[in-house]
C-alpha cells in the first residue's frame, strides 16, 4: 500500500510504502510526486520528497526501477531533494540503481537513509525543511494507511 501527504506551501511530500504491494502503488507514488514537483515548480518552490518504506513491502521489480528513473527525468523544479528512508540494505541498493537511470542535473540531489530522522536531518540542513515538518506528514500519511488496511481488512470480512 501507499499513502502520500503534502505541504503544498513548503514544497514538501512524505509518501510511505507499507504492506502488500502492486503496480498501482508504484504508479501512485510516481503521480503523487510529479503533481508534488509541478505544485512546487509553479511557486518557484524547491521540491522535496521523502519516501519511505516500512515493514516487509518488496522492492519494486526492474519495469518500475526504470519507470521511477523516468519520471525523476520529468521533474520541472529546478532544486529538488529526495530522500529514501529504508532500514533494509536492498532498499538503498535499488535506490542506487534508479539513480544510475537517471539523468543528472545540477540542484537535484538524491539520498538514501536508514530512518527519517537521519533523512529529516539532511533535509533541515540541505533543503531547509524543518524535522518536524516532515515528521508531522510522514505521521499522516502512516494515518491513513493504517485507515485504508482497517478499510480493507472490514471489506473482506463484510
Amino acid at each position: 500500500m501507499y499513502a502520500s501527504k503534502r505541504d503544498e506551501a513548503a514544497g514538501l511530500i512524505v509518501g510511505v510504502y507499507r504492506g502488500a504491494s502492486d503496480d498501482r502503488d508504484y504508479a501512485e507514488a510516481i503521480a503523487s510526486i510529479l503533481a508534488s514537483d509541478a505544485s512546487a515548480a509553479r511557486r518557484s518552490l524547491t521540491h522535496t520528497c521523502v519516501l519511505v518504506v516500512e515493514g516487509e513491502f518488496p522492492p519494486p521489480p526492474p519495469v518500475w526501477r526504470q519507470r521511477m528513473a523516468d519520471a525523476n527525468n520529468q521533474l520541472v523544479t529546478e532544486s529538488y531533494y529526495f530522500a529514501l528512508v529504508s532500514p533494509k540494505l536492498v532498499f538503498r541498493g535499488v535506490f542506487t540503481a534508479v539513480t544510475w537511470l537517471t539523468r543528472k542535473r545540477p540542484g537535484h540531489h538524491m539520498a538514501a537513509f536508514a530512518d527519517v530522522a537521519q533523512a529529516s536531518s539532511w533535509l533541515e540542513r540541505e533543503a531547509g525543511q524543518t524535522a518536524l515538518r516532515v515528521r508531522r506528514l510522514y505521521e499522516q500519511a502512516q494515518d491513513e494507511l493504517v485507515a485504508s488496511s482497517r478499510s480493507v481488512r472490514g471489506k473482506k470480512a463484510g
